[in-house]
């Protein structure tokens, strides 16, 4: 038997251990890690003793987790793999707070930390790995859907989800007094990812990373509102709040919105013509642009109290779902709306790009599904909880995946099929797809990726300014679905082509789609 005594002051924490059911007991306080700045010993938080052995104790501290084998004579400080690299400071030890061993298998330990996670440890805490879902509460879901890859921020910091199973990002605060507000990740790029980190001086931060949350750039000062990349510019990024930025989020520059007493909440672009932005504010009025931001018209004036989401339908762009306190459809680009009744606040919205179903997530009923555009829905079961903050949806191993992001409850996927080839699909877009290359400008080569929405025969081509074509892909008969074709800025005959401007035509049952791209040696 074991107990743990927290005081108040100095010297008032104890540790004891009785080997005679409580009759006497011995103080081991003073065989544990002193702190000196405090001037007392740490006492656990929680503590654990084997059933096989009685002298073999687990205790969970500030300083992480320790062992003893010697009835509390002597700990050891057992935490490879329990303190995770933190940005801005190399390594916070993991503040263990909870400890949970098995009666059948004495060497397996779980331990619950302070806003890390939870671990588990398969010899007797001499190594530690990650075991659970994002810890704390979850505040925003992101996904590169054609990369399968989901980013989740909670006020513990930021996980990324691959392969099915969540890894920590650098970027764990929860122990120094700040809180992730919301995270972004590039359609293009995966390993680009965007946070906004609000600290304990109530200042709000945003900070890069170029290789999935390893590092992180230096925090610039933020303007506030959410970030949306540009569907078919590589390097350009949008914030709600009157920000833009023209290389991957290096630099941003003022975007001219209109004045309002509404704040703005979302920002929406067409996806593929991104010279049209949707912009909305909280009192659901629309602003429109047709030429990227440098002028914009009223579509929707203001009616409601609290629209934080729009978004657009990727199949019939002229489609458009506006969410918040009300839910509303658009199927003429805005002109006119139609309220959907709904009878709950809505915190997510996802609109397939596979075929026309629509999902929206709830701040108290949960998660719904419509297969009509949503004049009819149906409530999806099986989450432990209908408090749903986030929601987003990617495609991994060609099975089409929806991310809900919970209250308190963590993180949950369901698994909506396979993706389907063309003619077992019951809607197909109207027209293919081609996206623009990734990086762009380039230096020593470039991918070019595309949709079909049917099979058929594919011709890319390379041209310059002059009309001459300067590269030929092989002419193919192509599946349905996605493709990319890697250009290394050559010519037919290998030779390297000089810098520039180049464009590739895309060509298929008699349409054809160009876009420009910018060589720089």
């Amino acid at each position: 038997m074991a107990v743990g005594v927290l005081g108040y002051g100095p010297g008032h924490d104890r540790l004891y251990l009785s080997r005679d059911e409580g009759e006497t007991w011995l103080d081991r306080s003073a065989t544990l890690p002193y702190k000196s700045s405090l001037d007392r010993y740490s006492i656990p938080w929680a503590i654990r003793i084997s059933r096989h052995h009685p002298d073999h104790m687990s205790a969970g501290l500030t300083e992480g987790f320790f062992r003893t084998i010697d009835g509390g004579e002597h700990w050891a400080e057992q935490n490879t793999g329990l303190a995770m690299p933190h940005f801005r400071v190399p390594y916070i030890t993991t503040i263990v707070t909870a400890l949970a061993t098995s009666a059948q298998q004495p060497d397996l330990i779980l331990v619950g930390t302070s806003n890390d996670g939870i671990y588990r440890s398969r010899d007797a805490g001499k190594t530690w790995q990650f075991a659970s879902a994002p810890s704390g509460n979850l505040v925003s879901l992101a996904a590169a859907e054609n990369a399968g890859k989901i980013i989740a921020a909670s006020s513990g910091g930021i996980y990324s989800l691959e392969g099915g199973t969540w890894t920590p990002t650098t970027m764990l605060i929860g122990q120094l007094m700040s809180s992730v507000m919301q995270v972004a990740i590039s359609p293009h790029n995966p390993q680009l990812l965007l946070c906004s980190v609000h600290d304990a001086s109530e200042s709000k931060y945003t900070f890069k990373s170029t290789d999935a949350g390893k590092t992180w750039q230096a925090g610039i000062a933020n303007w506030g509102g959410n970030w949306v990349f540009d569907p078919v510019d590589t390097n350009l990024i949008f914030m709600t709040s009157g920000r833009v930025s023209r290389d991957q989020g290096d630099s941003w520059q003022p975007l001219p919105i209109p004045a309002s007493p509404s704040f703005p909440t979302d920002l929406a672009v067409h996806p593929t013509d991104n010279k049209i932005l949707y912009l909305l504010r909280r009192d659901g009025s629309i602003d429109r642009s047709l030429d990227q931001g440098a002028t914009w018209s009223q579509i929707r004036a203001g009616m409601d109290s609290n629209q934080t989401i729009i978004r657009i339908d990727p199949r019939q762009p002229s489609t458009l779902y506006l969410g918040g306190t009300r839910l509303y459809r658009s199927e003429d680009a805005g002109q006119s709306w139609t309220y959907l009744p709904f009878h709950d606040d809505i915190s997510g919205i996802v609109c397939c790009s596979h075929n026309q179903e629509f999902f929206i997530a709830t701040l108290r009923e949960g998660v719904w599904r419509s297969a009509d555009a949503g004049n009819s829905f149906t409530k999806m079961d099986g989450l432990p909880s209908d408090r749903i903050v986030a929601l987003a949806f990617a495609v991994q191993q060609q099975r089409k995946k929806l991310f809900a992001g919970t209250q308190g409850a963590g993180v949950y996927q369901c698994d909506l099929g396979p993706v389907l080839a063309a003619k077992d699909e019951p809607r197909i877009p109207f027209r293919y797809v081609s996206a623009q290359n990734y990086p762009n400008p380039f230096n020593t080569g470039t991918t070019i990726r595309y949709s079909l929405p049917r099979a058929g025969l594919a011709e890319l081509a390379i041209y310059n300014t002059r009309g001459e074509e300067v590269y030929a892909f092989p002419a193919t008969h192509q599946l349905e679905g996605r493709h990319e074709a890697r250009w290394e800025g050559k010519d037919q005959a290998g030779s390297q082509v000089a810098s520039g401007v180049y464009v590739y035509h895309l060509k298929m049952g008699g349409q054809v789609q160009v876009r420009k791209m910018v060589l720089v040696h």
